[in-house]
């Protein structure tokens, strides 16, 4: 459709094939055999609108399936959870495909049937590109639809995630990522957010994108697992010496109140006791500013100097951005690299209380700690070479020790073989990440 105008067309039904071979697919039969069954076939004029036929195949495809496939039926009763407001608009969206296929087609599905097979079709499906292994073209653009993998309930504090077992077919496997008791739910982690990002702030994404109000083990504990990632500093309490948080009076986070003073706060004057460190973090962002005048933001806004405390959201995003920061700046001296260490472990804390188990950001939190502490090992080593003393052995000692901690924290959440095999056998050499897993 990018790429070819017009496309090659269906000899049947009309709608744009990559040629004879494509026409006549085993994919293809679902949507061409009713069109056949209208009476309708698409005329070269009309492949002008060319956002108009992947989603209708889409949706006819998904639409046609439901009746005979058991996932896809389990995902229909899943939608029932969405909010009233979500689906209306989601059938506003979707509007004028399906009335494509019923009034200019003249499908004889029904029009509630193919309005499932939209909000399905809208809600679950992956926009991808690459190249397939059917086809092997390569910049191929298609949408998948994952169904087993859809069928997880949404959820803050994840126990799965997604492995590509091959990027010629696309194909995935879900794995656990922390260990799963018997009958709870298998949970899939929130997209379009970060792991640091505060309840207020996630439950307006999830509302968003999905229609769902999440219920998560995250988002109904007040107090954020015990990090109180949305919870400022009471400034009543401050002013008297007193470190007290504000925090939620109930799962729904429509009321705050301080665990020392009491005193009650809306919504609204939570998120205005943070504003304006959201948007001084913001500015330095911007400026690509340096690790100091990064570290310098995190120390000022910290009690008793400011409002927050060392797991906000806030703090624990600026923590991300100097990590960023000293990466882009490639070489550092041996201060740098303390901060820096100092600061990625504060964030494997974070992650672990947060983001247990296997992820990415875990994973990635993990190597990058690993490297900082090899440096300071090869540093060591190369310091003893030139000059023996107690200390510097002492220290060469304790940073292998180091590293071989780290290699069995990293061991234990890679799936990749080549991973693994990589880390044993040369557990001091570097080591770089499979970017396929």
């Amino acid at each position: 459709m990018s790429h070819l105008n017009p496309p090659p067309q269906c000899s049947k039904c009309g709608l744009p094939a990559c040629g004879r071979q494509c026409s006549e697919s085993w994919d293809h039969q679902a949507e061409c055999r009713e069109f056949q069954r209208a009476k309708y076939k698409v005329p070269v004029a009309a492949l002008a609108t060319k956002f108009l036929f992947p989603r209708a195949v889409a949706i006819l495809r998904t639409t046609l399936a439901i009746p005979d496939n058991p996932l896809l039926q389990h995902l229909q009763r899943k939608l029932g959870s969405l909010n009233t407001p979500f689906k209306a608009a989601m059938n506003i969206e979707c509007n004028f495909v399906l009335q494509y296929l019923r009034r200019t087609v003249g499908v004889r599905l029904s029009e509630a049937d193919l309005r499932m097979g939209a909000l399905i079709t809208s809600l679950y499906s992956a926009d991808m590109q690459g190249v397939t292994g059917r086809t092997q073209i390569s910049q191929t653009y298609f949408s998948g639809l994952y169904v087993g993998m859809s069928l997880r309930k949404h959820s803050c504090f994840p126990n799965t995630g997604e492995k590509l077992l091959s990027p010629e077919t696309y194909e995935y496997v879900v794995v656990t990522t922390r260990d799963v008791v018997a009958g709870e739910h298998l949970t899939d982690p929130v997209r379009f957010c970060e792991w640091y990002d505060e309840t207020l702030q996630r439950r307006r994404v999830v509302a968003g994108q999905w229609g769902l109000d999440c219920d998560c083990v995250r988002c109904r504990d007040p107090t954020e697992l015990g990090m109180y990632v949305g919870s400022p500093c009471c400034a009543n309490c401050s002013g008297n010496g007193k470190k007290c948080l504000v925090v939620p009076d109930d799962d729904k986070h429509r009321r705050w109140s301080c665990t020392g003073c009491g005193a009650q706060m809306t919504v609204a004057q939570v998120e205005a006791v943070s504003q304006g460190a959201r948007n001084r973090l913001e500015q330095l962002m911007q400026k690509d500013s340096s690790p100091d005048s990064l570290l310098s933001f995190v120390a000022e806004q910290l009690y008793p100097r400011g409002p927050l405390h060392p797991t906000h959201a806030v703090v624990l995003r600026a923590r991300e951005y100097i990590r960023e920061s000293f990466k882009r700046r490639g070489r550092a001296n041996q201060r740098d690299m303390e901060r820096w260490e100092e600061v990625t472990r504060a964030q494997l804390q974070a992650l672990d209380r947060l983001m247990p188990g296997t992820n990415r950001h875990r994973v990635t939190t993990l190597v990058e700690l690993r490297w900082l502490v090899l440096s300071r090992l090869r540093t060591a080593e190369k310091n003893l070479a030139s000059q023996h003393s107690e200390d510097l052995v002492r220290y060469v000692t304790t940073w292998k020790d180091g590293v071989r901690e780290l290699n069995k924290a990293i061991g234990d959440v890679l799936f990749s073989k080549r991973d693994k095999d990589s880390l044993a056998k040369d557990p001091f050499g570097d080591f770089i990440l499979n970017k396929r897993v």
